[in-house]
């Protein structure tokens, strides 16, 4: 029987077993052949070898993975970065947009004013037109009243309440009494339009109504307008109604030779 070996040590490189205590210990092992020692050697210096590819690929992978999760943190930090930009980009967007509301709404309310003003000016200059126009109508107008139709009173801006409560107002109304038995209404408009044709024959219809003091009385009715456009005056004048100009010169009756007036008592 082969000798055993106990508290050796076997050299990796040589083969010889030194007697000192060691970390390969074979405690009562048997060792039949210096081959089996080789290969316990190599498996051994393998199996280190493999252990420490192992520890050095597991790094490899560590750094790797911390390397990915820099670059993940960095992402981070950067989707972050372009989340703050585009919030800030957003706020002054938004408060862009609230300053060009706010001087939207500054112009809105500018032109709303004077839109206002220009029409409360127009409605003024209108207004003096009109005052103007029946001013220097008026003596015109009075004068016809009395020599064609024999008025004996005539009368400016009068006022009447109908019975419904509401109020008419005639720019100027000429009454004869006696054998003419007549009432005139006039009317005087800066420019004349179609529907003031119209709305001068309702009057005249409606009178009795709201005057029935004039209810046996011929009617008749002059338009008068500083502006006559030709389709107005022709429509006036099939309608029966008397129609005159007024200037700063003079005042013309614009009615074709013969007429007679249309009387709406009779209507």
């Amino acid at each position: 029987m082969r000798p055993s070996l106990t508290w050796y040590e076997v050299g990796l490189n040589t083969g010889a077993v030194y007697p000192v205590l060691s970390k390969y210990v074979y405690w009562g092992s048997h060792i039949d052949t210096m081959e089996e020692i080789r290969e316990i050697l190599r498996q051994l210096a393998a199996s280190q070898l493999e252990t420490d590819r192992r520890m050095q690929e597991t790094d490899r992978q560590m750094q790797e993975t911390d390397r990915r999760m820099q670059e993940t943190d960095r992402r981070m930090q950067e989707t972050d970065r372009q989340i703050q930009e585009g919030n800030r980009v957003m706020q002054e967007s938004n408060l862009d947009l609230r300053e060009r509301q706010k001087e939207t709404d500054r112009v809105l309310q500018e032109t709303e004013r004077q839109l206002k003003l220009v029409g409360r000016q127009v409605g003024s200059l209108s207004q003096s037109l009109g005052f103007f126009a029946e001013g220097l109508a008026f003596p015109s107008i009075e004068r016809i009243m009395m020599q064609r139709f024999g008025a004996t009173t005539v009368s400016q801006n009068v006022k009447i309440r109908t019975p419904h409560g509401t109020t008419i107002e005639l720019d100027v109304l000429g009454v004869a009494n006696g054998d003419r038995n007549t009432a005139v209404v006039a009317e005087v408009k800066t420019k004349l339009r179609d529907e003031h044709v119209q709305e001068l024959i309702d009057t005249l219809k409606a009178l009795p109504s709201f005057l029935p003091e004039h209810r046996d009385k011929k009617r008749f009715g002059i338009l008068v307008g500083g502006n006559v456009p030709d389709s107005v005056h022709n429509l006036a004048i099939r309608s029966g109604l008397f129609v005159g100009r007024a200037t700063e010169e003079a005042f013309d009756l614009l009615i074709p030779e013969g007429f007679e007036g249309r009387d709406f008592r009779l209507e």
